[in-house]
């Protein structure tokens, strides 16, 4: 990744002496700045969604999306091997949760039937950690046209490494996706990708993001 990369550690040495090191304050408090909004503009525009959103780190990200998104009475599909942070987010949000078998587009139609009268979203990976495997982009983009659920995408691994221009591979079905800096972009932090409306509920009533600098 970019990690060993020459020229990204001197573009960031001049940006520590240029910037600081640090925004030193929440963004709801003084720790806003228009070099992070011009950034989140920019990473919006490149990965193709409507806003951006940057987060201390990736567990921050998705325990921020989900506690702050869902509560009593939505419901949360997941496929098994998520992450432990979505898994955390979920706990936090107070909505009901089923998973379903790993990449299993079969059980996945099993559980929006039974789901079919609620609110439900569904959250996946694009390129999952634990086996290094693909989601099913096709299998689920069927599902998500026949079921209209919202879905949530953690493309941490795959931003910076797969997909044209590193863009990932899950924009087709993702209403809002989550990538990280630590990974292949060789940084420290997570972004998440998403609708306007949603990016701003999130700056003003996303914990994670609001009790933390960026």
């Amino acid at each position: 990744g970019l990690g060993v990369s020459g020229e990204l550690r001197q573009k960031a040495a001049h940006n520590f002496q240029r910037y600081g090191t640090s925004a030193s304050s929440s963004r709801l408090v003084s720790g806003h700045y228009a070099l992070i909004s011009r950034a989140e503009e920019e990473y919006a525009r490149y990965f193709g969604y409507d806003a951006a959103l940057f987060f201390p780190s990736g567990y921050q990200a998705n325990v921020g999306i989900l506690s702050a998104l869902f509560e009593k009475g939505d419901t949360l599909i997941f496929d098994k091997h998520i992450h432990a942070s979505s898994v955390k987010g979920m706990a936090l949000s107070g909505a009901s949760f089923r998973g379903y078998n790993h990449n299993s587009m079969q059980h996945l139609w099993r559980r929006l039937e039974g789901n079919s009268k609620e609110r439900a979203a569904v959250l996946t990976e694009s390129l999952f950690s634990m086996d290094g495997d693909f989601l099913d982009i096709q299998g689920f983009g069927r599902l998500k046209e026949e079921y209209g659920f919202f879905s949530i995408v953690d493309e941490a691994h795959a931003f910076g490494a797969v997909g044209e221009g590193g863009r990932g591979l899950a924009r087709p079905v993702a209403d809002v996706a989550m990538g990280t800096f630590g990974k292949a972009l060789g940084l420290f932090g997570a972004f998440v990708l998403t609708p306007a409306t949603i990016r701003e509920f999130l700056f003003n009533f996303s914990s994670p993001l609001i009790y933390s600098t960026t």
